[in-house]
This record gives structure tokens, sequence and C-alpha cells, in this order.
């Protein structure tokens, strides 16, 4: 499992699963984590290759190649979404969690840096990604990053992804506690 971290296109870095990796560990799942370059020396196109870049790493190493999957949040999941898409074969399955679907409807202050020009359709995993893995999209009904809209939209256009809404969830799932920890627990069931 590579995970891939949020954190609006600009900061965040791998250390945001410090807490997570160990989990997959317990389950005799390899997981691991990385850093992309952030906004605004690089703009989203340059983060999804180095996503892929990860990809290729993973599948250099000795590890099972038909079972690589990706696990993100936020933007994170946005470039894991828009990577999966362009190697739908070397991945087996993707979790997001909050989810940006479609930039384009976030403020403009979130995502001007990373999206420079705000007519490029081919941003959006919304409108863009219509071949992807197999995918379960978690998300918190009180996200107050990434509007519920932009989940359910994406599930009406893609109906073969699996979705989990969170009531009362907050934008990671990290609130409520107890309830988010269990949706995190079951998604790595999955």
């Amino acid at each position: 499992v590579l995970c891939i971290h949020g954190g609006g296109w600009v900061e965040g870095d791998k250390s945001q699963f410090i807490a997570l990796l160990p989990r997959f560990a317990r389950k005799k799942i390899m997981a691991t984590s990385m850093n992309y370059r952030l906004a605004p020396e690089v703009t989203w196109k340059e983060q999804v290759a180095d996503v892929l870049q990860a990809i290729d790493f993973i599948r250099s190493q000795q590890v099972d190649t038909n079972r690589i999957a990706l696990w993100a949040t936020s933007a994170g999941a946005h470039l894991a979404l828009m990577a999966a898409s362009q190697r739908v074969e070397q991945i087996s399955c993707v979790v997001t969690i909050g989810a940006a679907t479609h930039p384009l409807e976030l403020p403009r202050d979130l995502t001007n840096e990373a999206f420079p020009d705000v007519t490029a359709a081919d941003c959006s995993p919304l409108l863009h990604c219509t071949n992807l893995p197999r995918l379960l999209m978690l998300h918190g009904d009180q996200d107050p990053v990434v509007p519920l809209a932009q989940h359910t939209q994406f599930v009406e256009r893609h109906p073969n992804t699996e979705s989990w809404i969170l009531n009362n969830g907050d934008h990671h799932l990290r609130w409520p506690i107890i309830s988010g920890r269990r949706m995190h627990n079951k998604a790595i069931e999955w």
C-alpha cells in the first residue's frame, strides 16, 4: 500500500501516516508513505508524476506487483485518482478519504497555487477519470474542506465505486474518534 498525504497540494508530508502504517503491518500488509513536491514550486501535473514515480519504484522492489494499492487523503486522494487512472493495470485498488474530486470547485485560495489554469478540466478526477481500478471512497458528512457533494457527484458518475460516509465525520475522519477509527480499520480490511 502506498499512502499519499493531503495538505492542499502546498503542505504536508509522509509523516501524516506514522500512526497508520503499523496498523497495516499488524494485518501483514506492507505499507509505505511518500512525499511529493509541493506547490507553488510545481503544479498538480508534476505532483501526479511524483506519484507515478513512487509506483514505479514500488514495482521495482520485491513485492507482488498484482497487489499494489493506493491509500490517500484529501489533495493526496486527488493525486491518487489521477495516477490510478493512468496505471489501471498496475493498481489493484484505491482507498480515498476526503477526496478532492473536482478541485476547480474548491475555494481559489486553496487551489490557485497548484491549479494556476482554472479552466483545465483535465485536473478533475470527476470529469477526467473514466477508467479506474477498484475504488473505495470514504468521506465525512461534516467535512469543512471538501464538500460531501464532491464525493456524491463522483460516486454517481462512477457507479462501481464503493462509498462509505461517516455521520458527523470531519475531513480526515478523525472525528468522531471511535467511529472514524472503526471506519479506517474497516477500510484496511477491505
